[in-house]
């Protein structure tokens, strides 16, 4: 059972962003978006298995940890209330696994490890280059955060809460475009689609 939780740790790309500081790490909540990249220049798999005997080569206690917390995806608290141990050891031995790995692998597989994982956008999520904020929309536009906030109230534009600032809203550009196009309201300044409207 340790080996199939010390080979989930090592394909898990959120343990080979810790491990090298990739070029992007997504916020808390969205760790689905956080994937290894499909590249021809990288062998994954040699990076991988270079993760997984740098896990074997940890002492019992933090090979536990690496396994609980990337094989597992336990939380601190959860694995703190399994061992005994507060959070903050939990978060001292996982930082001391961690270390102890990047001193093994070292060179060119962490530079590797950095260049491995990339970010993608889930649909309708802050991450979506489909959506955007009320800044964003109000320069799209041209008209004020107001206004755009009042098109969302009365359902003129698609809007949603931002799942990962949850007191903001985001509104869909298409939603937008469509609206600009239709040539509803006229707003007394104007922005990039206004503009492209106009000279249309």
């Amino acid at each position: 059972m340790d080996i199939e939780f010390a080979y989930r740790a090592a394909t898990n790309p959120t343990l080979a962003v810790r491990l090298a500081g990739g070029p992007a790490f997504p916020r808390p909540g969205y760790p689905e978006v956080l994937r290894w990249k499909e590249s021809p220049t990288l062998d994954i798999q040699t990076l991988q298995e270079g993760i997984f005997y740098a896990i074997q080569g940890l002492p019992p206690r933090l090979r536990e940890v690496i396994e609980a917390r990337f094989g597992e995806e336990v939380t601190l608290q959860d694995y703190g209330r399994r061992i005994g141990r507060t959070k903050e050891r939990v978060r001292q031995l996982e930082a001391h696994a961690l270390r102890k790995m990047c001193y093994a692998l070292r060179g060119e597989a962490l530079e590797a490890l950095r260049n491995a994982t990339e970010v993608v956008a889930i649909p309708g999520s802050a991450l979506d280059p489909d959506w955007v904020d009320t800044r964003a929309a109000a320069h799209l536009t041209g008209y004020t955060r107001d206004h755009i906030r009042w098109l969302c109230r009365n359902k003129r534009v698609r809007c949603q809460i931002n799942p990962l600032k949850r007191n903001r809203l985001q509104i869909s550009r298409a939603s937008l475009q469509a609206y600009i196009a239709a040539g509803r309201g006229d707003g007394r300044r104007t922005g990039e689609w206004r503009k492209e409207n106009e000279q249309a």
